[in-house]
Order: C-alpha cells, then sequence, then structure tokens
C-alpha cells in the first residue's frame, strides 16, 4: 500500500473551501485476484427497479471496502451478472482507503472493457489504489468537501516470511511493473503533470474537489442524487458469501 509522511500538492492551494487530512491507513498490497462468480448474490442489497422506467437499464454500485481479491471479484460479478440483464449505465460509488494494486488495475481494466457507460463518485474520500478505479469512469463526479489522496507504493508481505533475494528482485520487479502501469493510468486519464506524478512516489498527497478537478481527475463538482427506485447495489466488508 502506499505510505509516508504527507505534504499538500502544489496543486492545493490554501483557500476558501479547501481543507488537508493529516493521515491515511496503511492497507495491504494483496497478489493478482481471480474472480469468483458464486459471489454475487451475497454481494447484493438491490433495492429493485421499476421495469417500465429508464432506471431498468440503470445500476447504482457502493464500492466501500478495501481493494483485494475477495471484494474486487464480487464487484466484477455483480458487473457480469446486471450485464447479463440488461443494464449499460452503471454508477460506482467508491469509498475506499485503497488496498492492492493488481486488484484495482483489474477492476479497472474491467470496468473500461464493459459495453456500457460507466459514471464514477467520490462522495467523502478515495485513497490510494482506489483512485484507479474511480479513474475507470467515463464521466467521473465529486461531492464538493470531497477528498482524493495519493501516496507512495509499499509492497507488504504475508504468509511465509522466508524470502530469497531473487524473491526480493522478483517483488521488485512486479512493483515497478505495477507503478509503471499506474502512471499510464494518470497519464491518459487525467492532465497530472510528470512532476506531479513522480511527487506521489514520494509524499502522501491530498485534493481537494476543486484541486481535483484542476488536475482533470474530476469531470463535474456536484452532489449524488439517486432517482426514486433506482437499483442500488451496496458492496462491503462485512458481506458473508452463500455458503
Amino acid at each position: 500500500m502506499l505510505g509516508s509522511r504527507g505534504r499538500l500538492s502544489k496543486n492545493l492551494r490554501v483557500g476558501t473551501r479547501r481543507r488537508v487530512l493529516l493521515a491515511a491507513p496503511a492497507v495491504a498490497v494483496s497478489s493478482v485476484l481471480v474472480a469468483r462468480s458464486w459471489v454475487a448474490a451475497a454481494e447484493t442489497t438491490a433495492v429493485p427497479g421499476d421495469s417500465s422506467q429508464t432506471t431498468a437499464s440503470r445500476h447504482y454500485i457502493t464500492f466501500q471496502a478495501p481493494i483485494n481479491d475477495t471484494t474486487s471479484s464480487r464487484l466484477i460479478a455483480i458487473l457480469s451478472g446486471s450485464i447479463q440483464k440488461g443494464v449499460n449505465d452503471f454508477h460506482i460509488i467508491v469509498s475506499t482507503g485503497g488496498g492492492s494494486i493488481s486488484a484495482a488495475l483489474l477492476i479497472y481494466g474491467f470496468l473500461r472493457s464493459l459495453p456500457a457507460k460507466v459514471t464514477t463518485y467520490n462522495l467523502s474520500t478515495i485513497q490510494s489504489a482506489g483512485e484507479i478505479i474511480y479513474l475507470a469512469g467515463e464521466i467521473r463526479k465529486s461531492n464538493p468537501n470531497a477528498i482524493f489522496m495519493f501516496h507512495q507504493a509499499k509492497q507488504n508481505f504475508t504468509g511465509n516470511p522466508n524470502l530469497t533475494l531473487d524473491d526480493f528482485t522478483d517483488w521488485k520487479t512486479f512493483l515497478a511493473m505495477d507503478l509503471k502501469r499506474v502512471d499510464d493510468i494518470y497519464r491518459e486519464r487525467t492532465s497530472l503533470s510528470a512532476a506531479q506524478i513522480e511527487e506521489f512516489r514520494r509524499h502522501v498527497v491530498y485534493f481537494d474537489a476543486v484541486a481535483a478537478l484542476d488536475a482533470g481527475i474530476v469531470h463535474e463538482i456536484a452532489p449524488l442524487s439517486i432517482p426514486p427506485r433506482a437499483n442500488i447495489t451496496a458492496l462491503n466488508p462485512s458481506t458473508t458469501p452463500a455458503p
């Protein structure tokens, strides 16, 4: 995950309605996920829509969870099931402290490949690898008081702690490749400068909604408005998969 001391981005000017947080929780960076379609039903907490209304083809999904193998595969399963039901307009509400870069990259690629319109929202705070998911949106919106956090990547080792020098070399290569893919997304999907992207590798950097709009991270600052009888699915870490 990403990490150490942070400072205010040059883009985040001190002024009215600009706020800076002081710290961010550490979340482990996990390995590449394998999608498990059997979890789709367990993650769905839906408010049924009226099939006679235009909301039938629109699906709101709240992703309020760490990004890891399990939550990523659940999101992909939900998206896949909705596509099969004819949904062609997804609204992804992202609220996460981050997590696995590889899992976030898989979600990004899947969202970008969907035969559907994808709109992403930041209602409160998106950190770290969560920015990758947010940037998958064809349209990206933010609440006026939302915060975006970028920071340096770290690899947390879990499982067997006995690693050889070659193991460390392999992990370094893998992490460097992931970071390059992330940087490519920043360059393609935002107007961040090369200097700003490089700054993310050294410091924790926060953007408020206005600064994020200036940097091309956000397309529009506006409160979220969910229509009546909308189809809503909540994905959160407390949901227990079906047996």
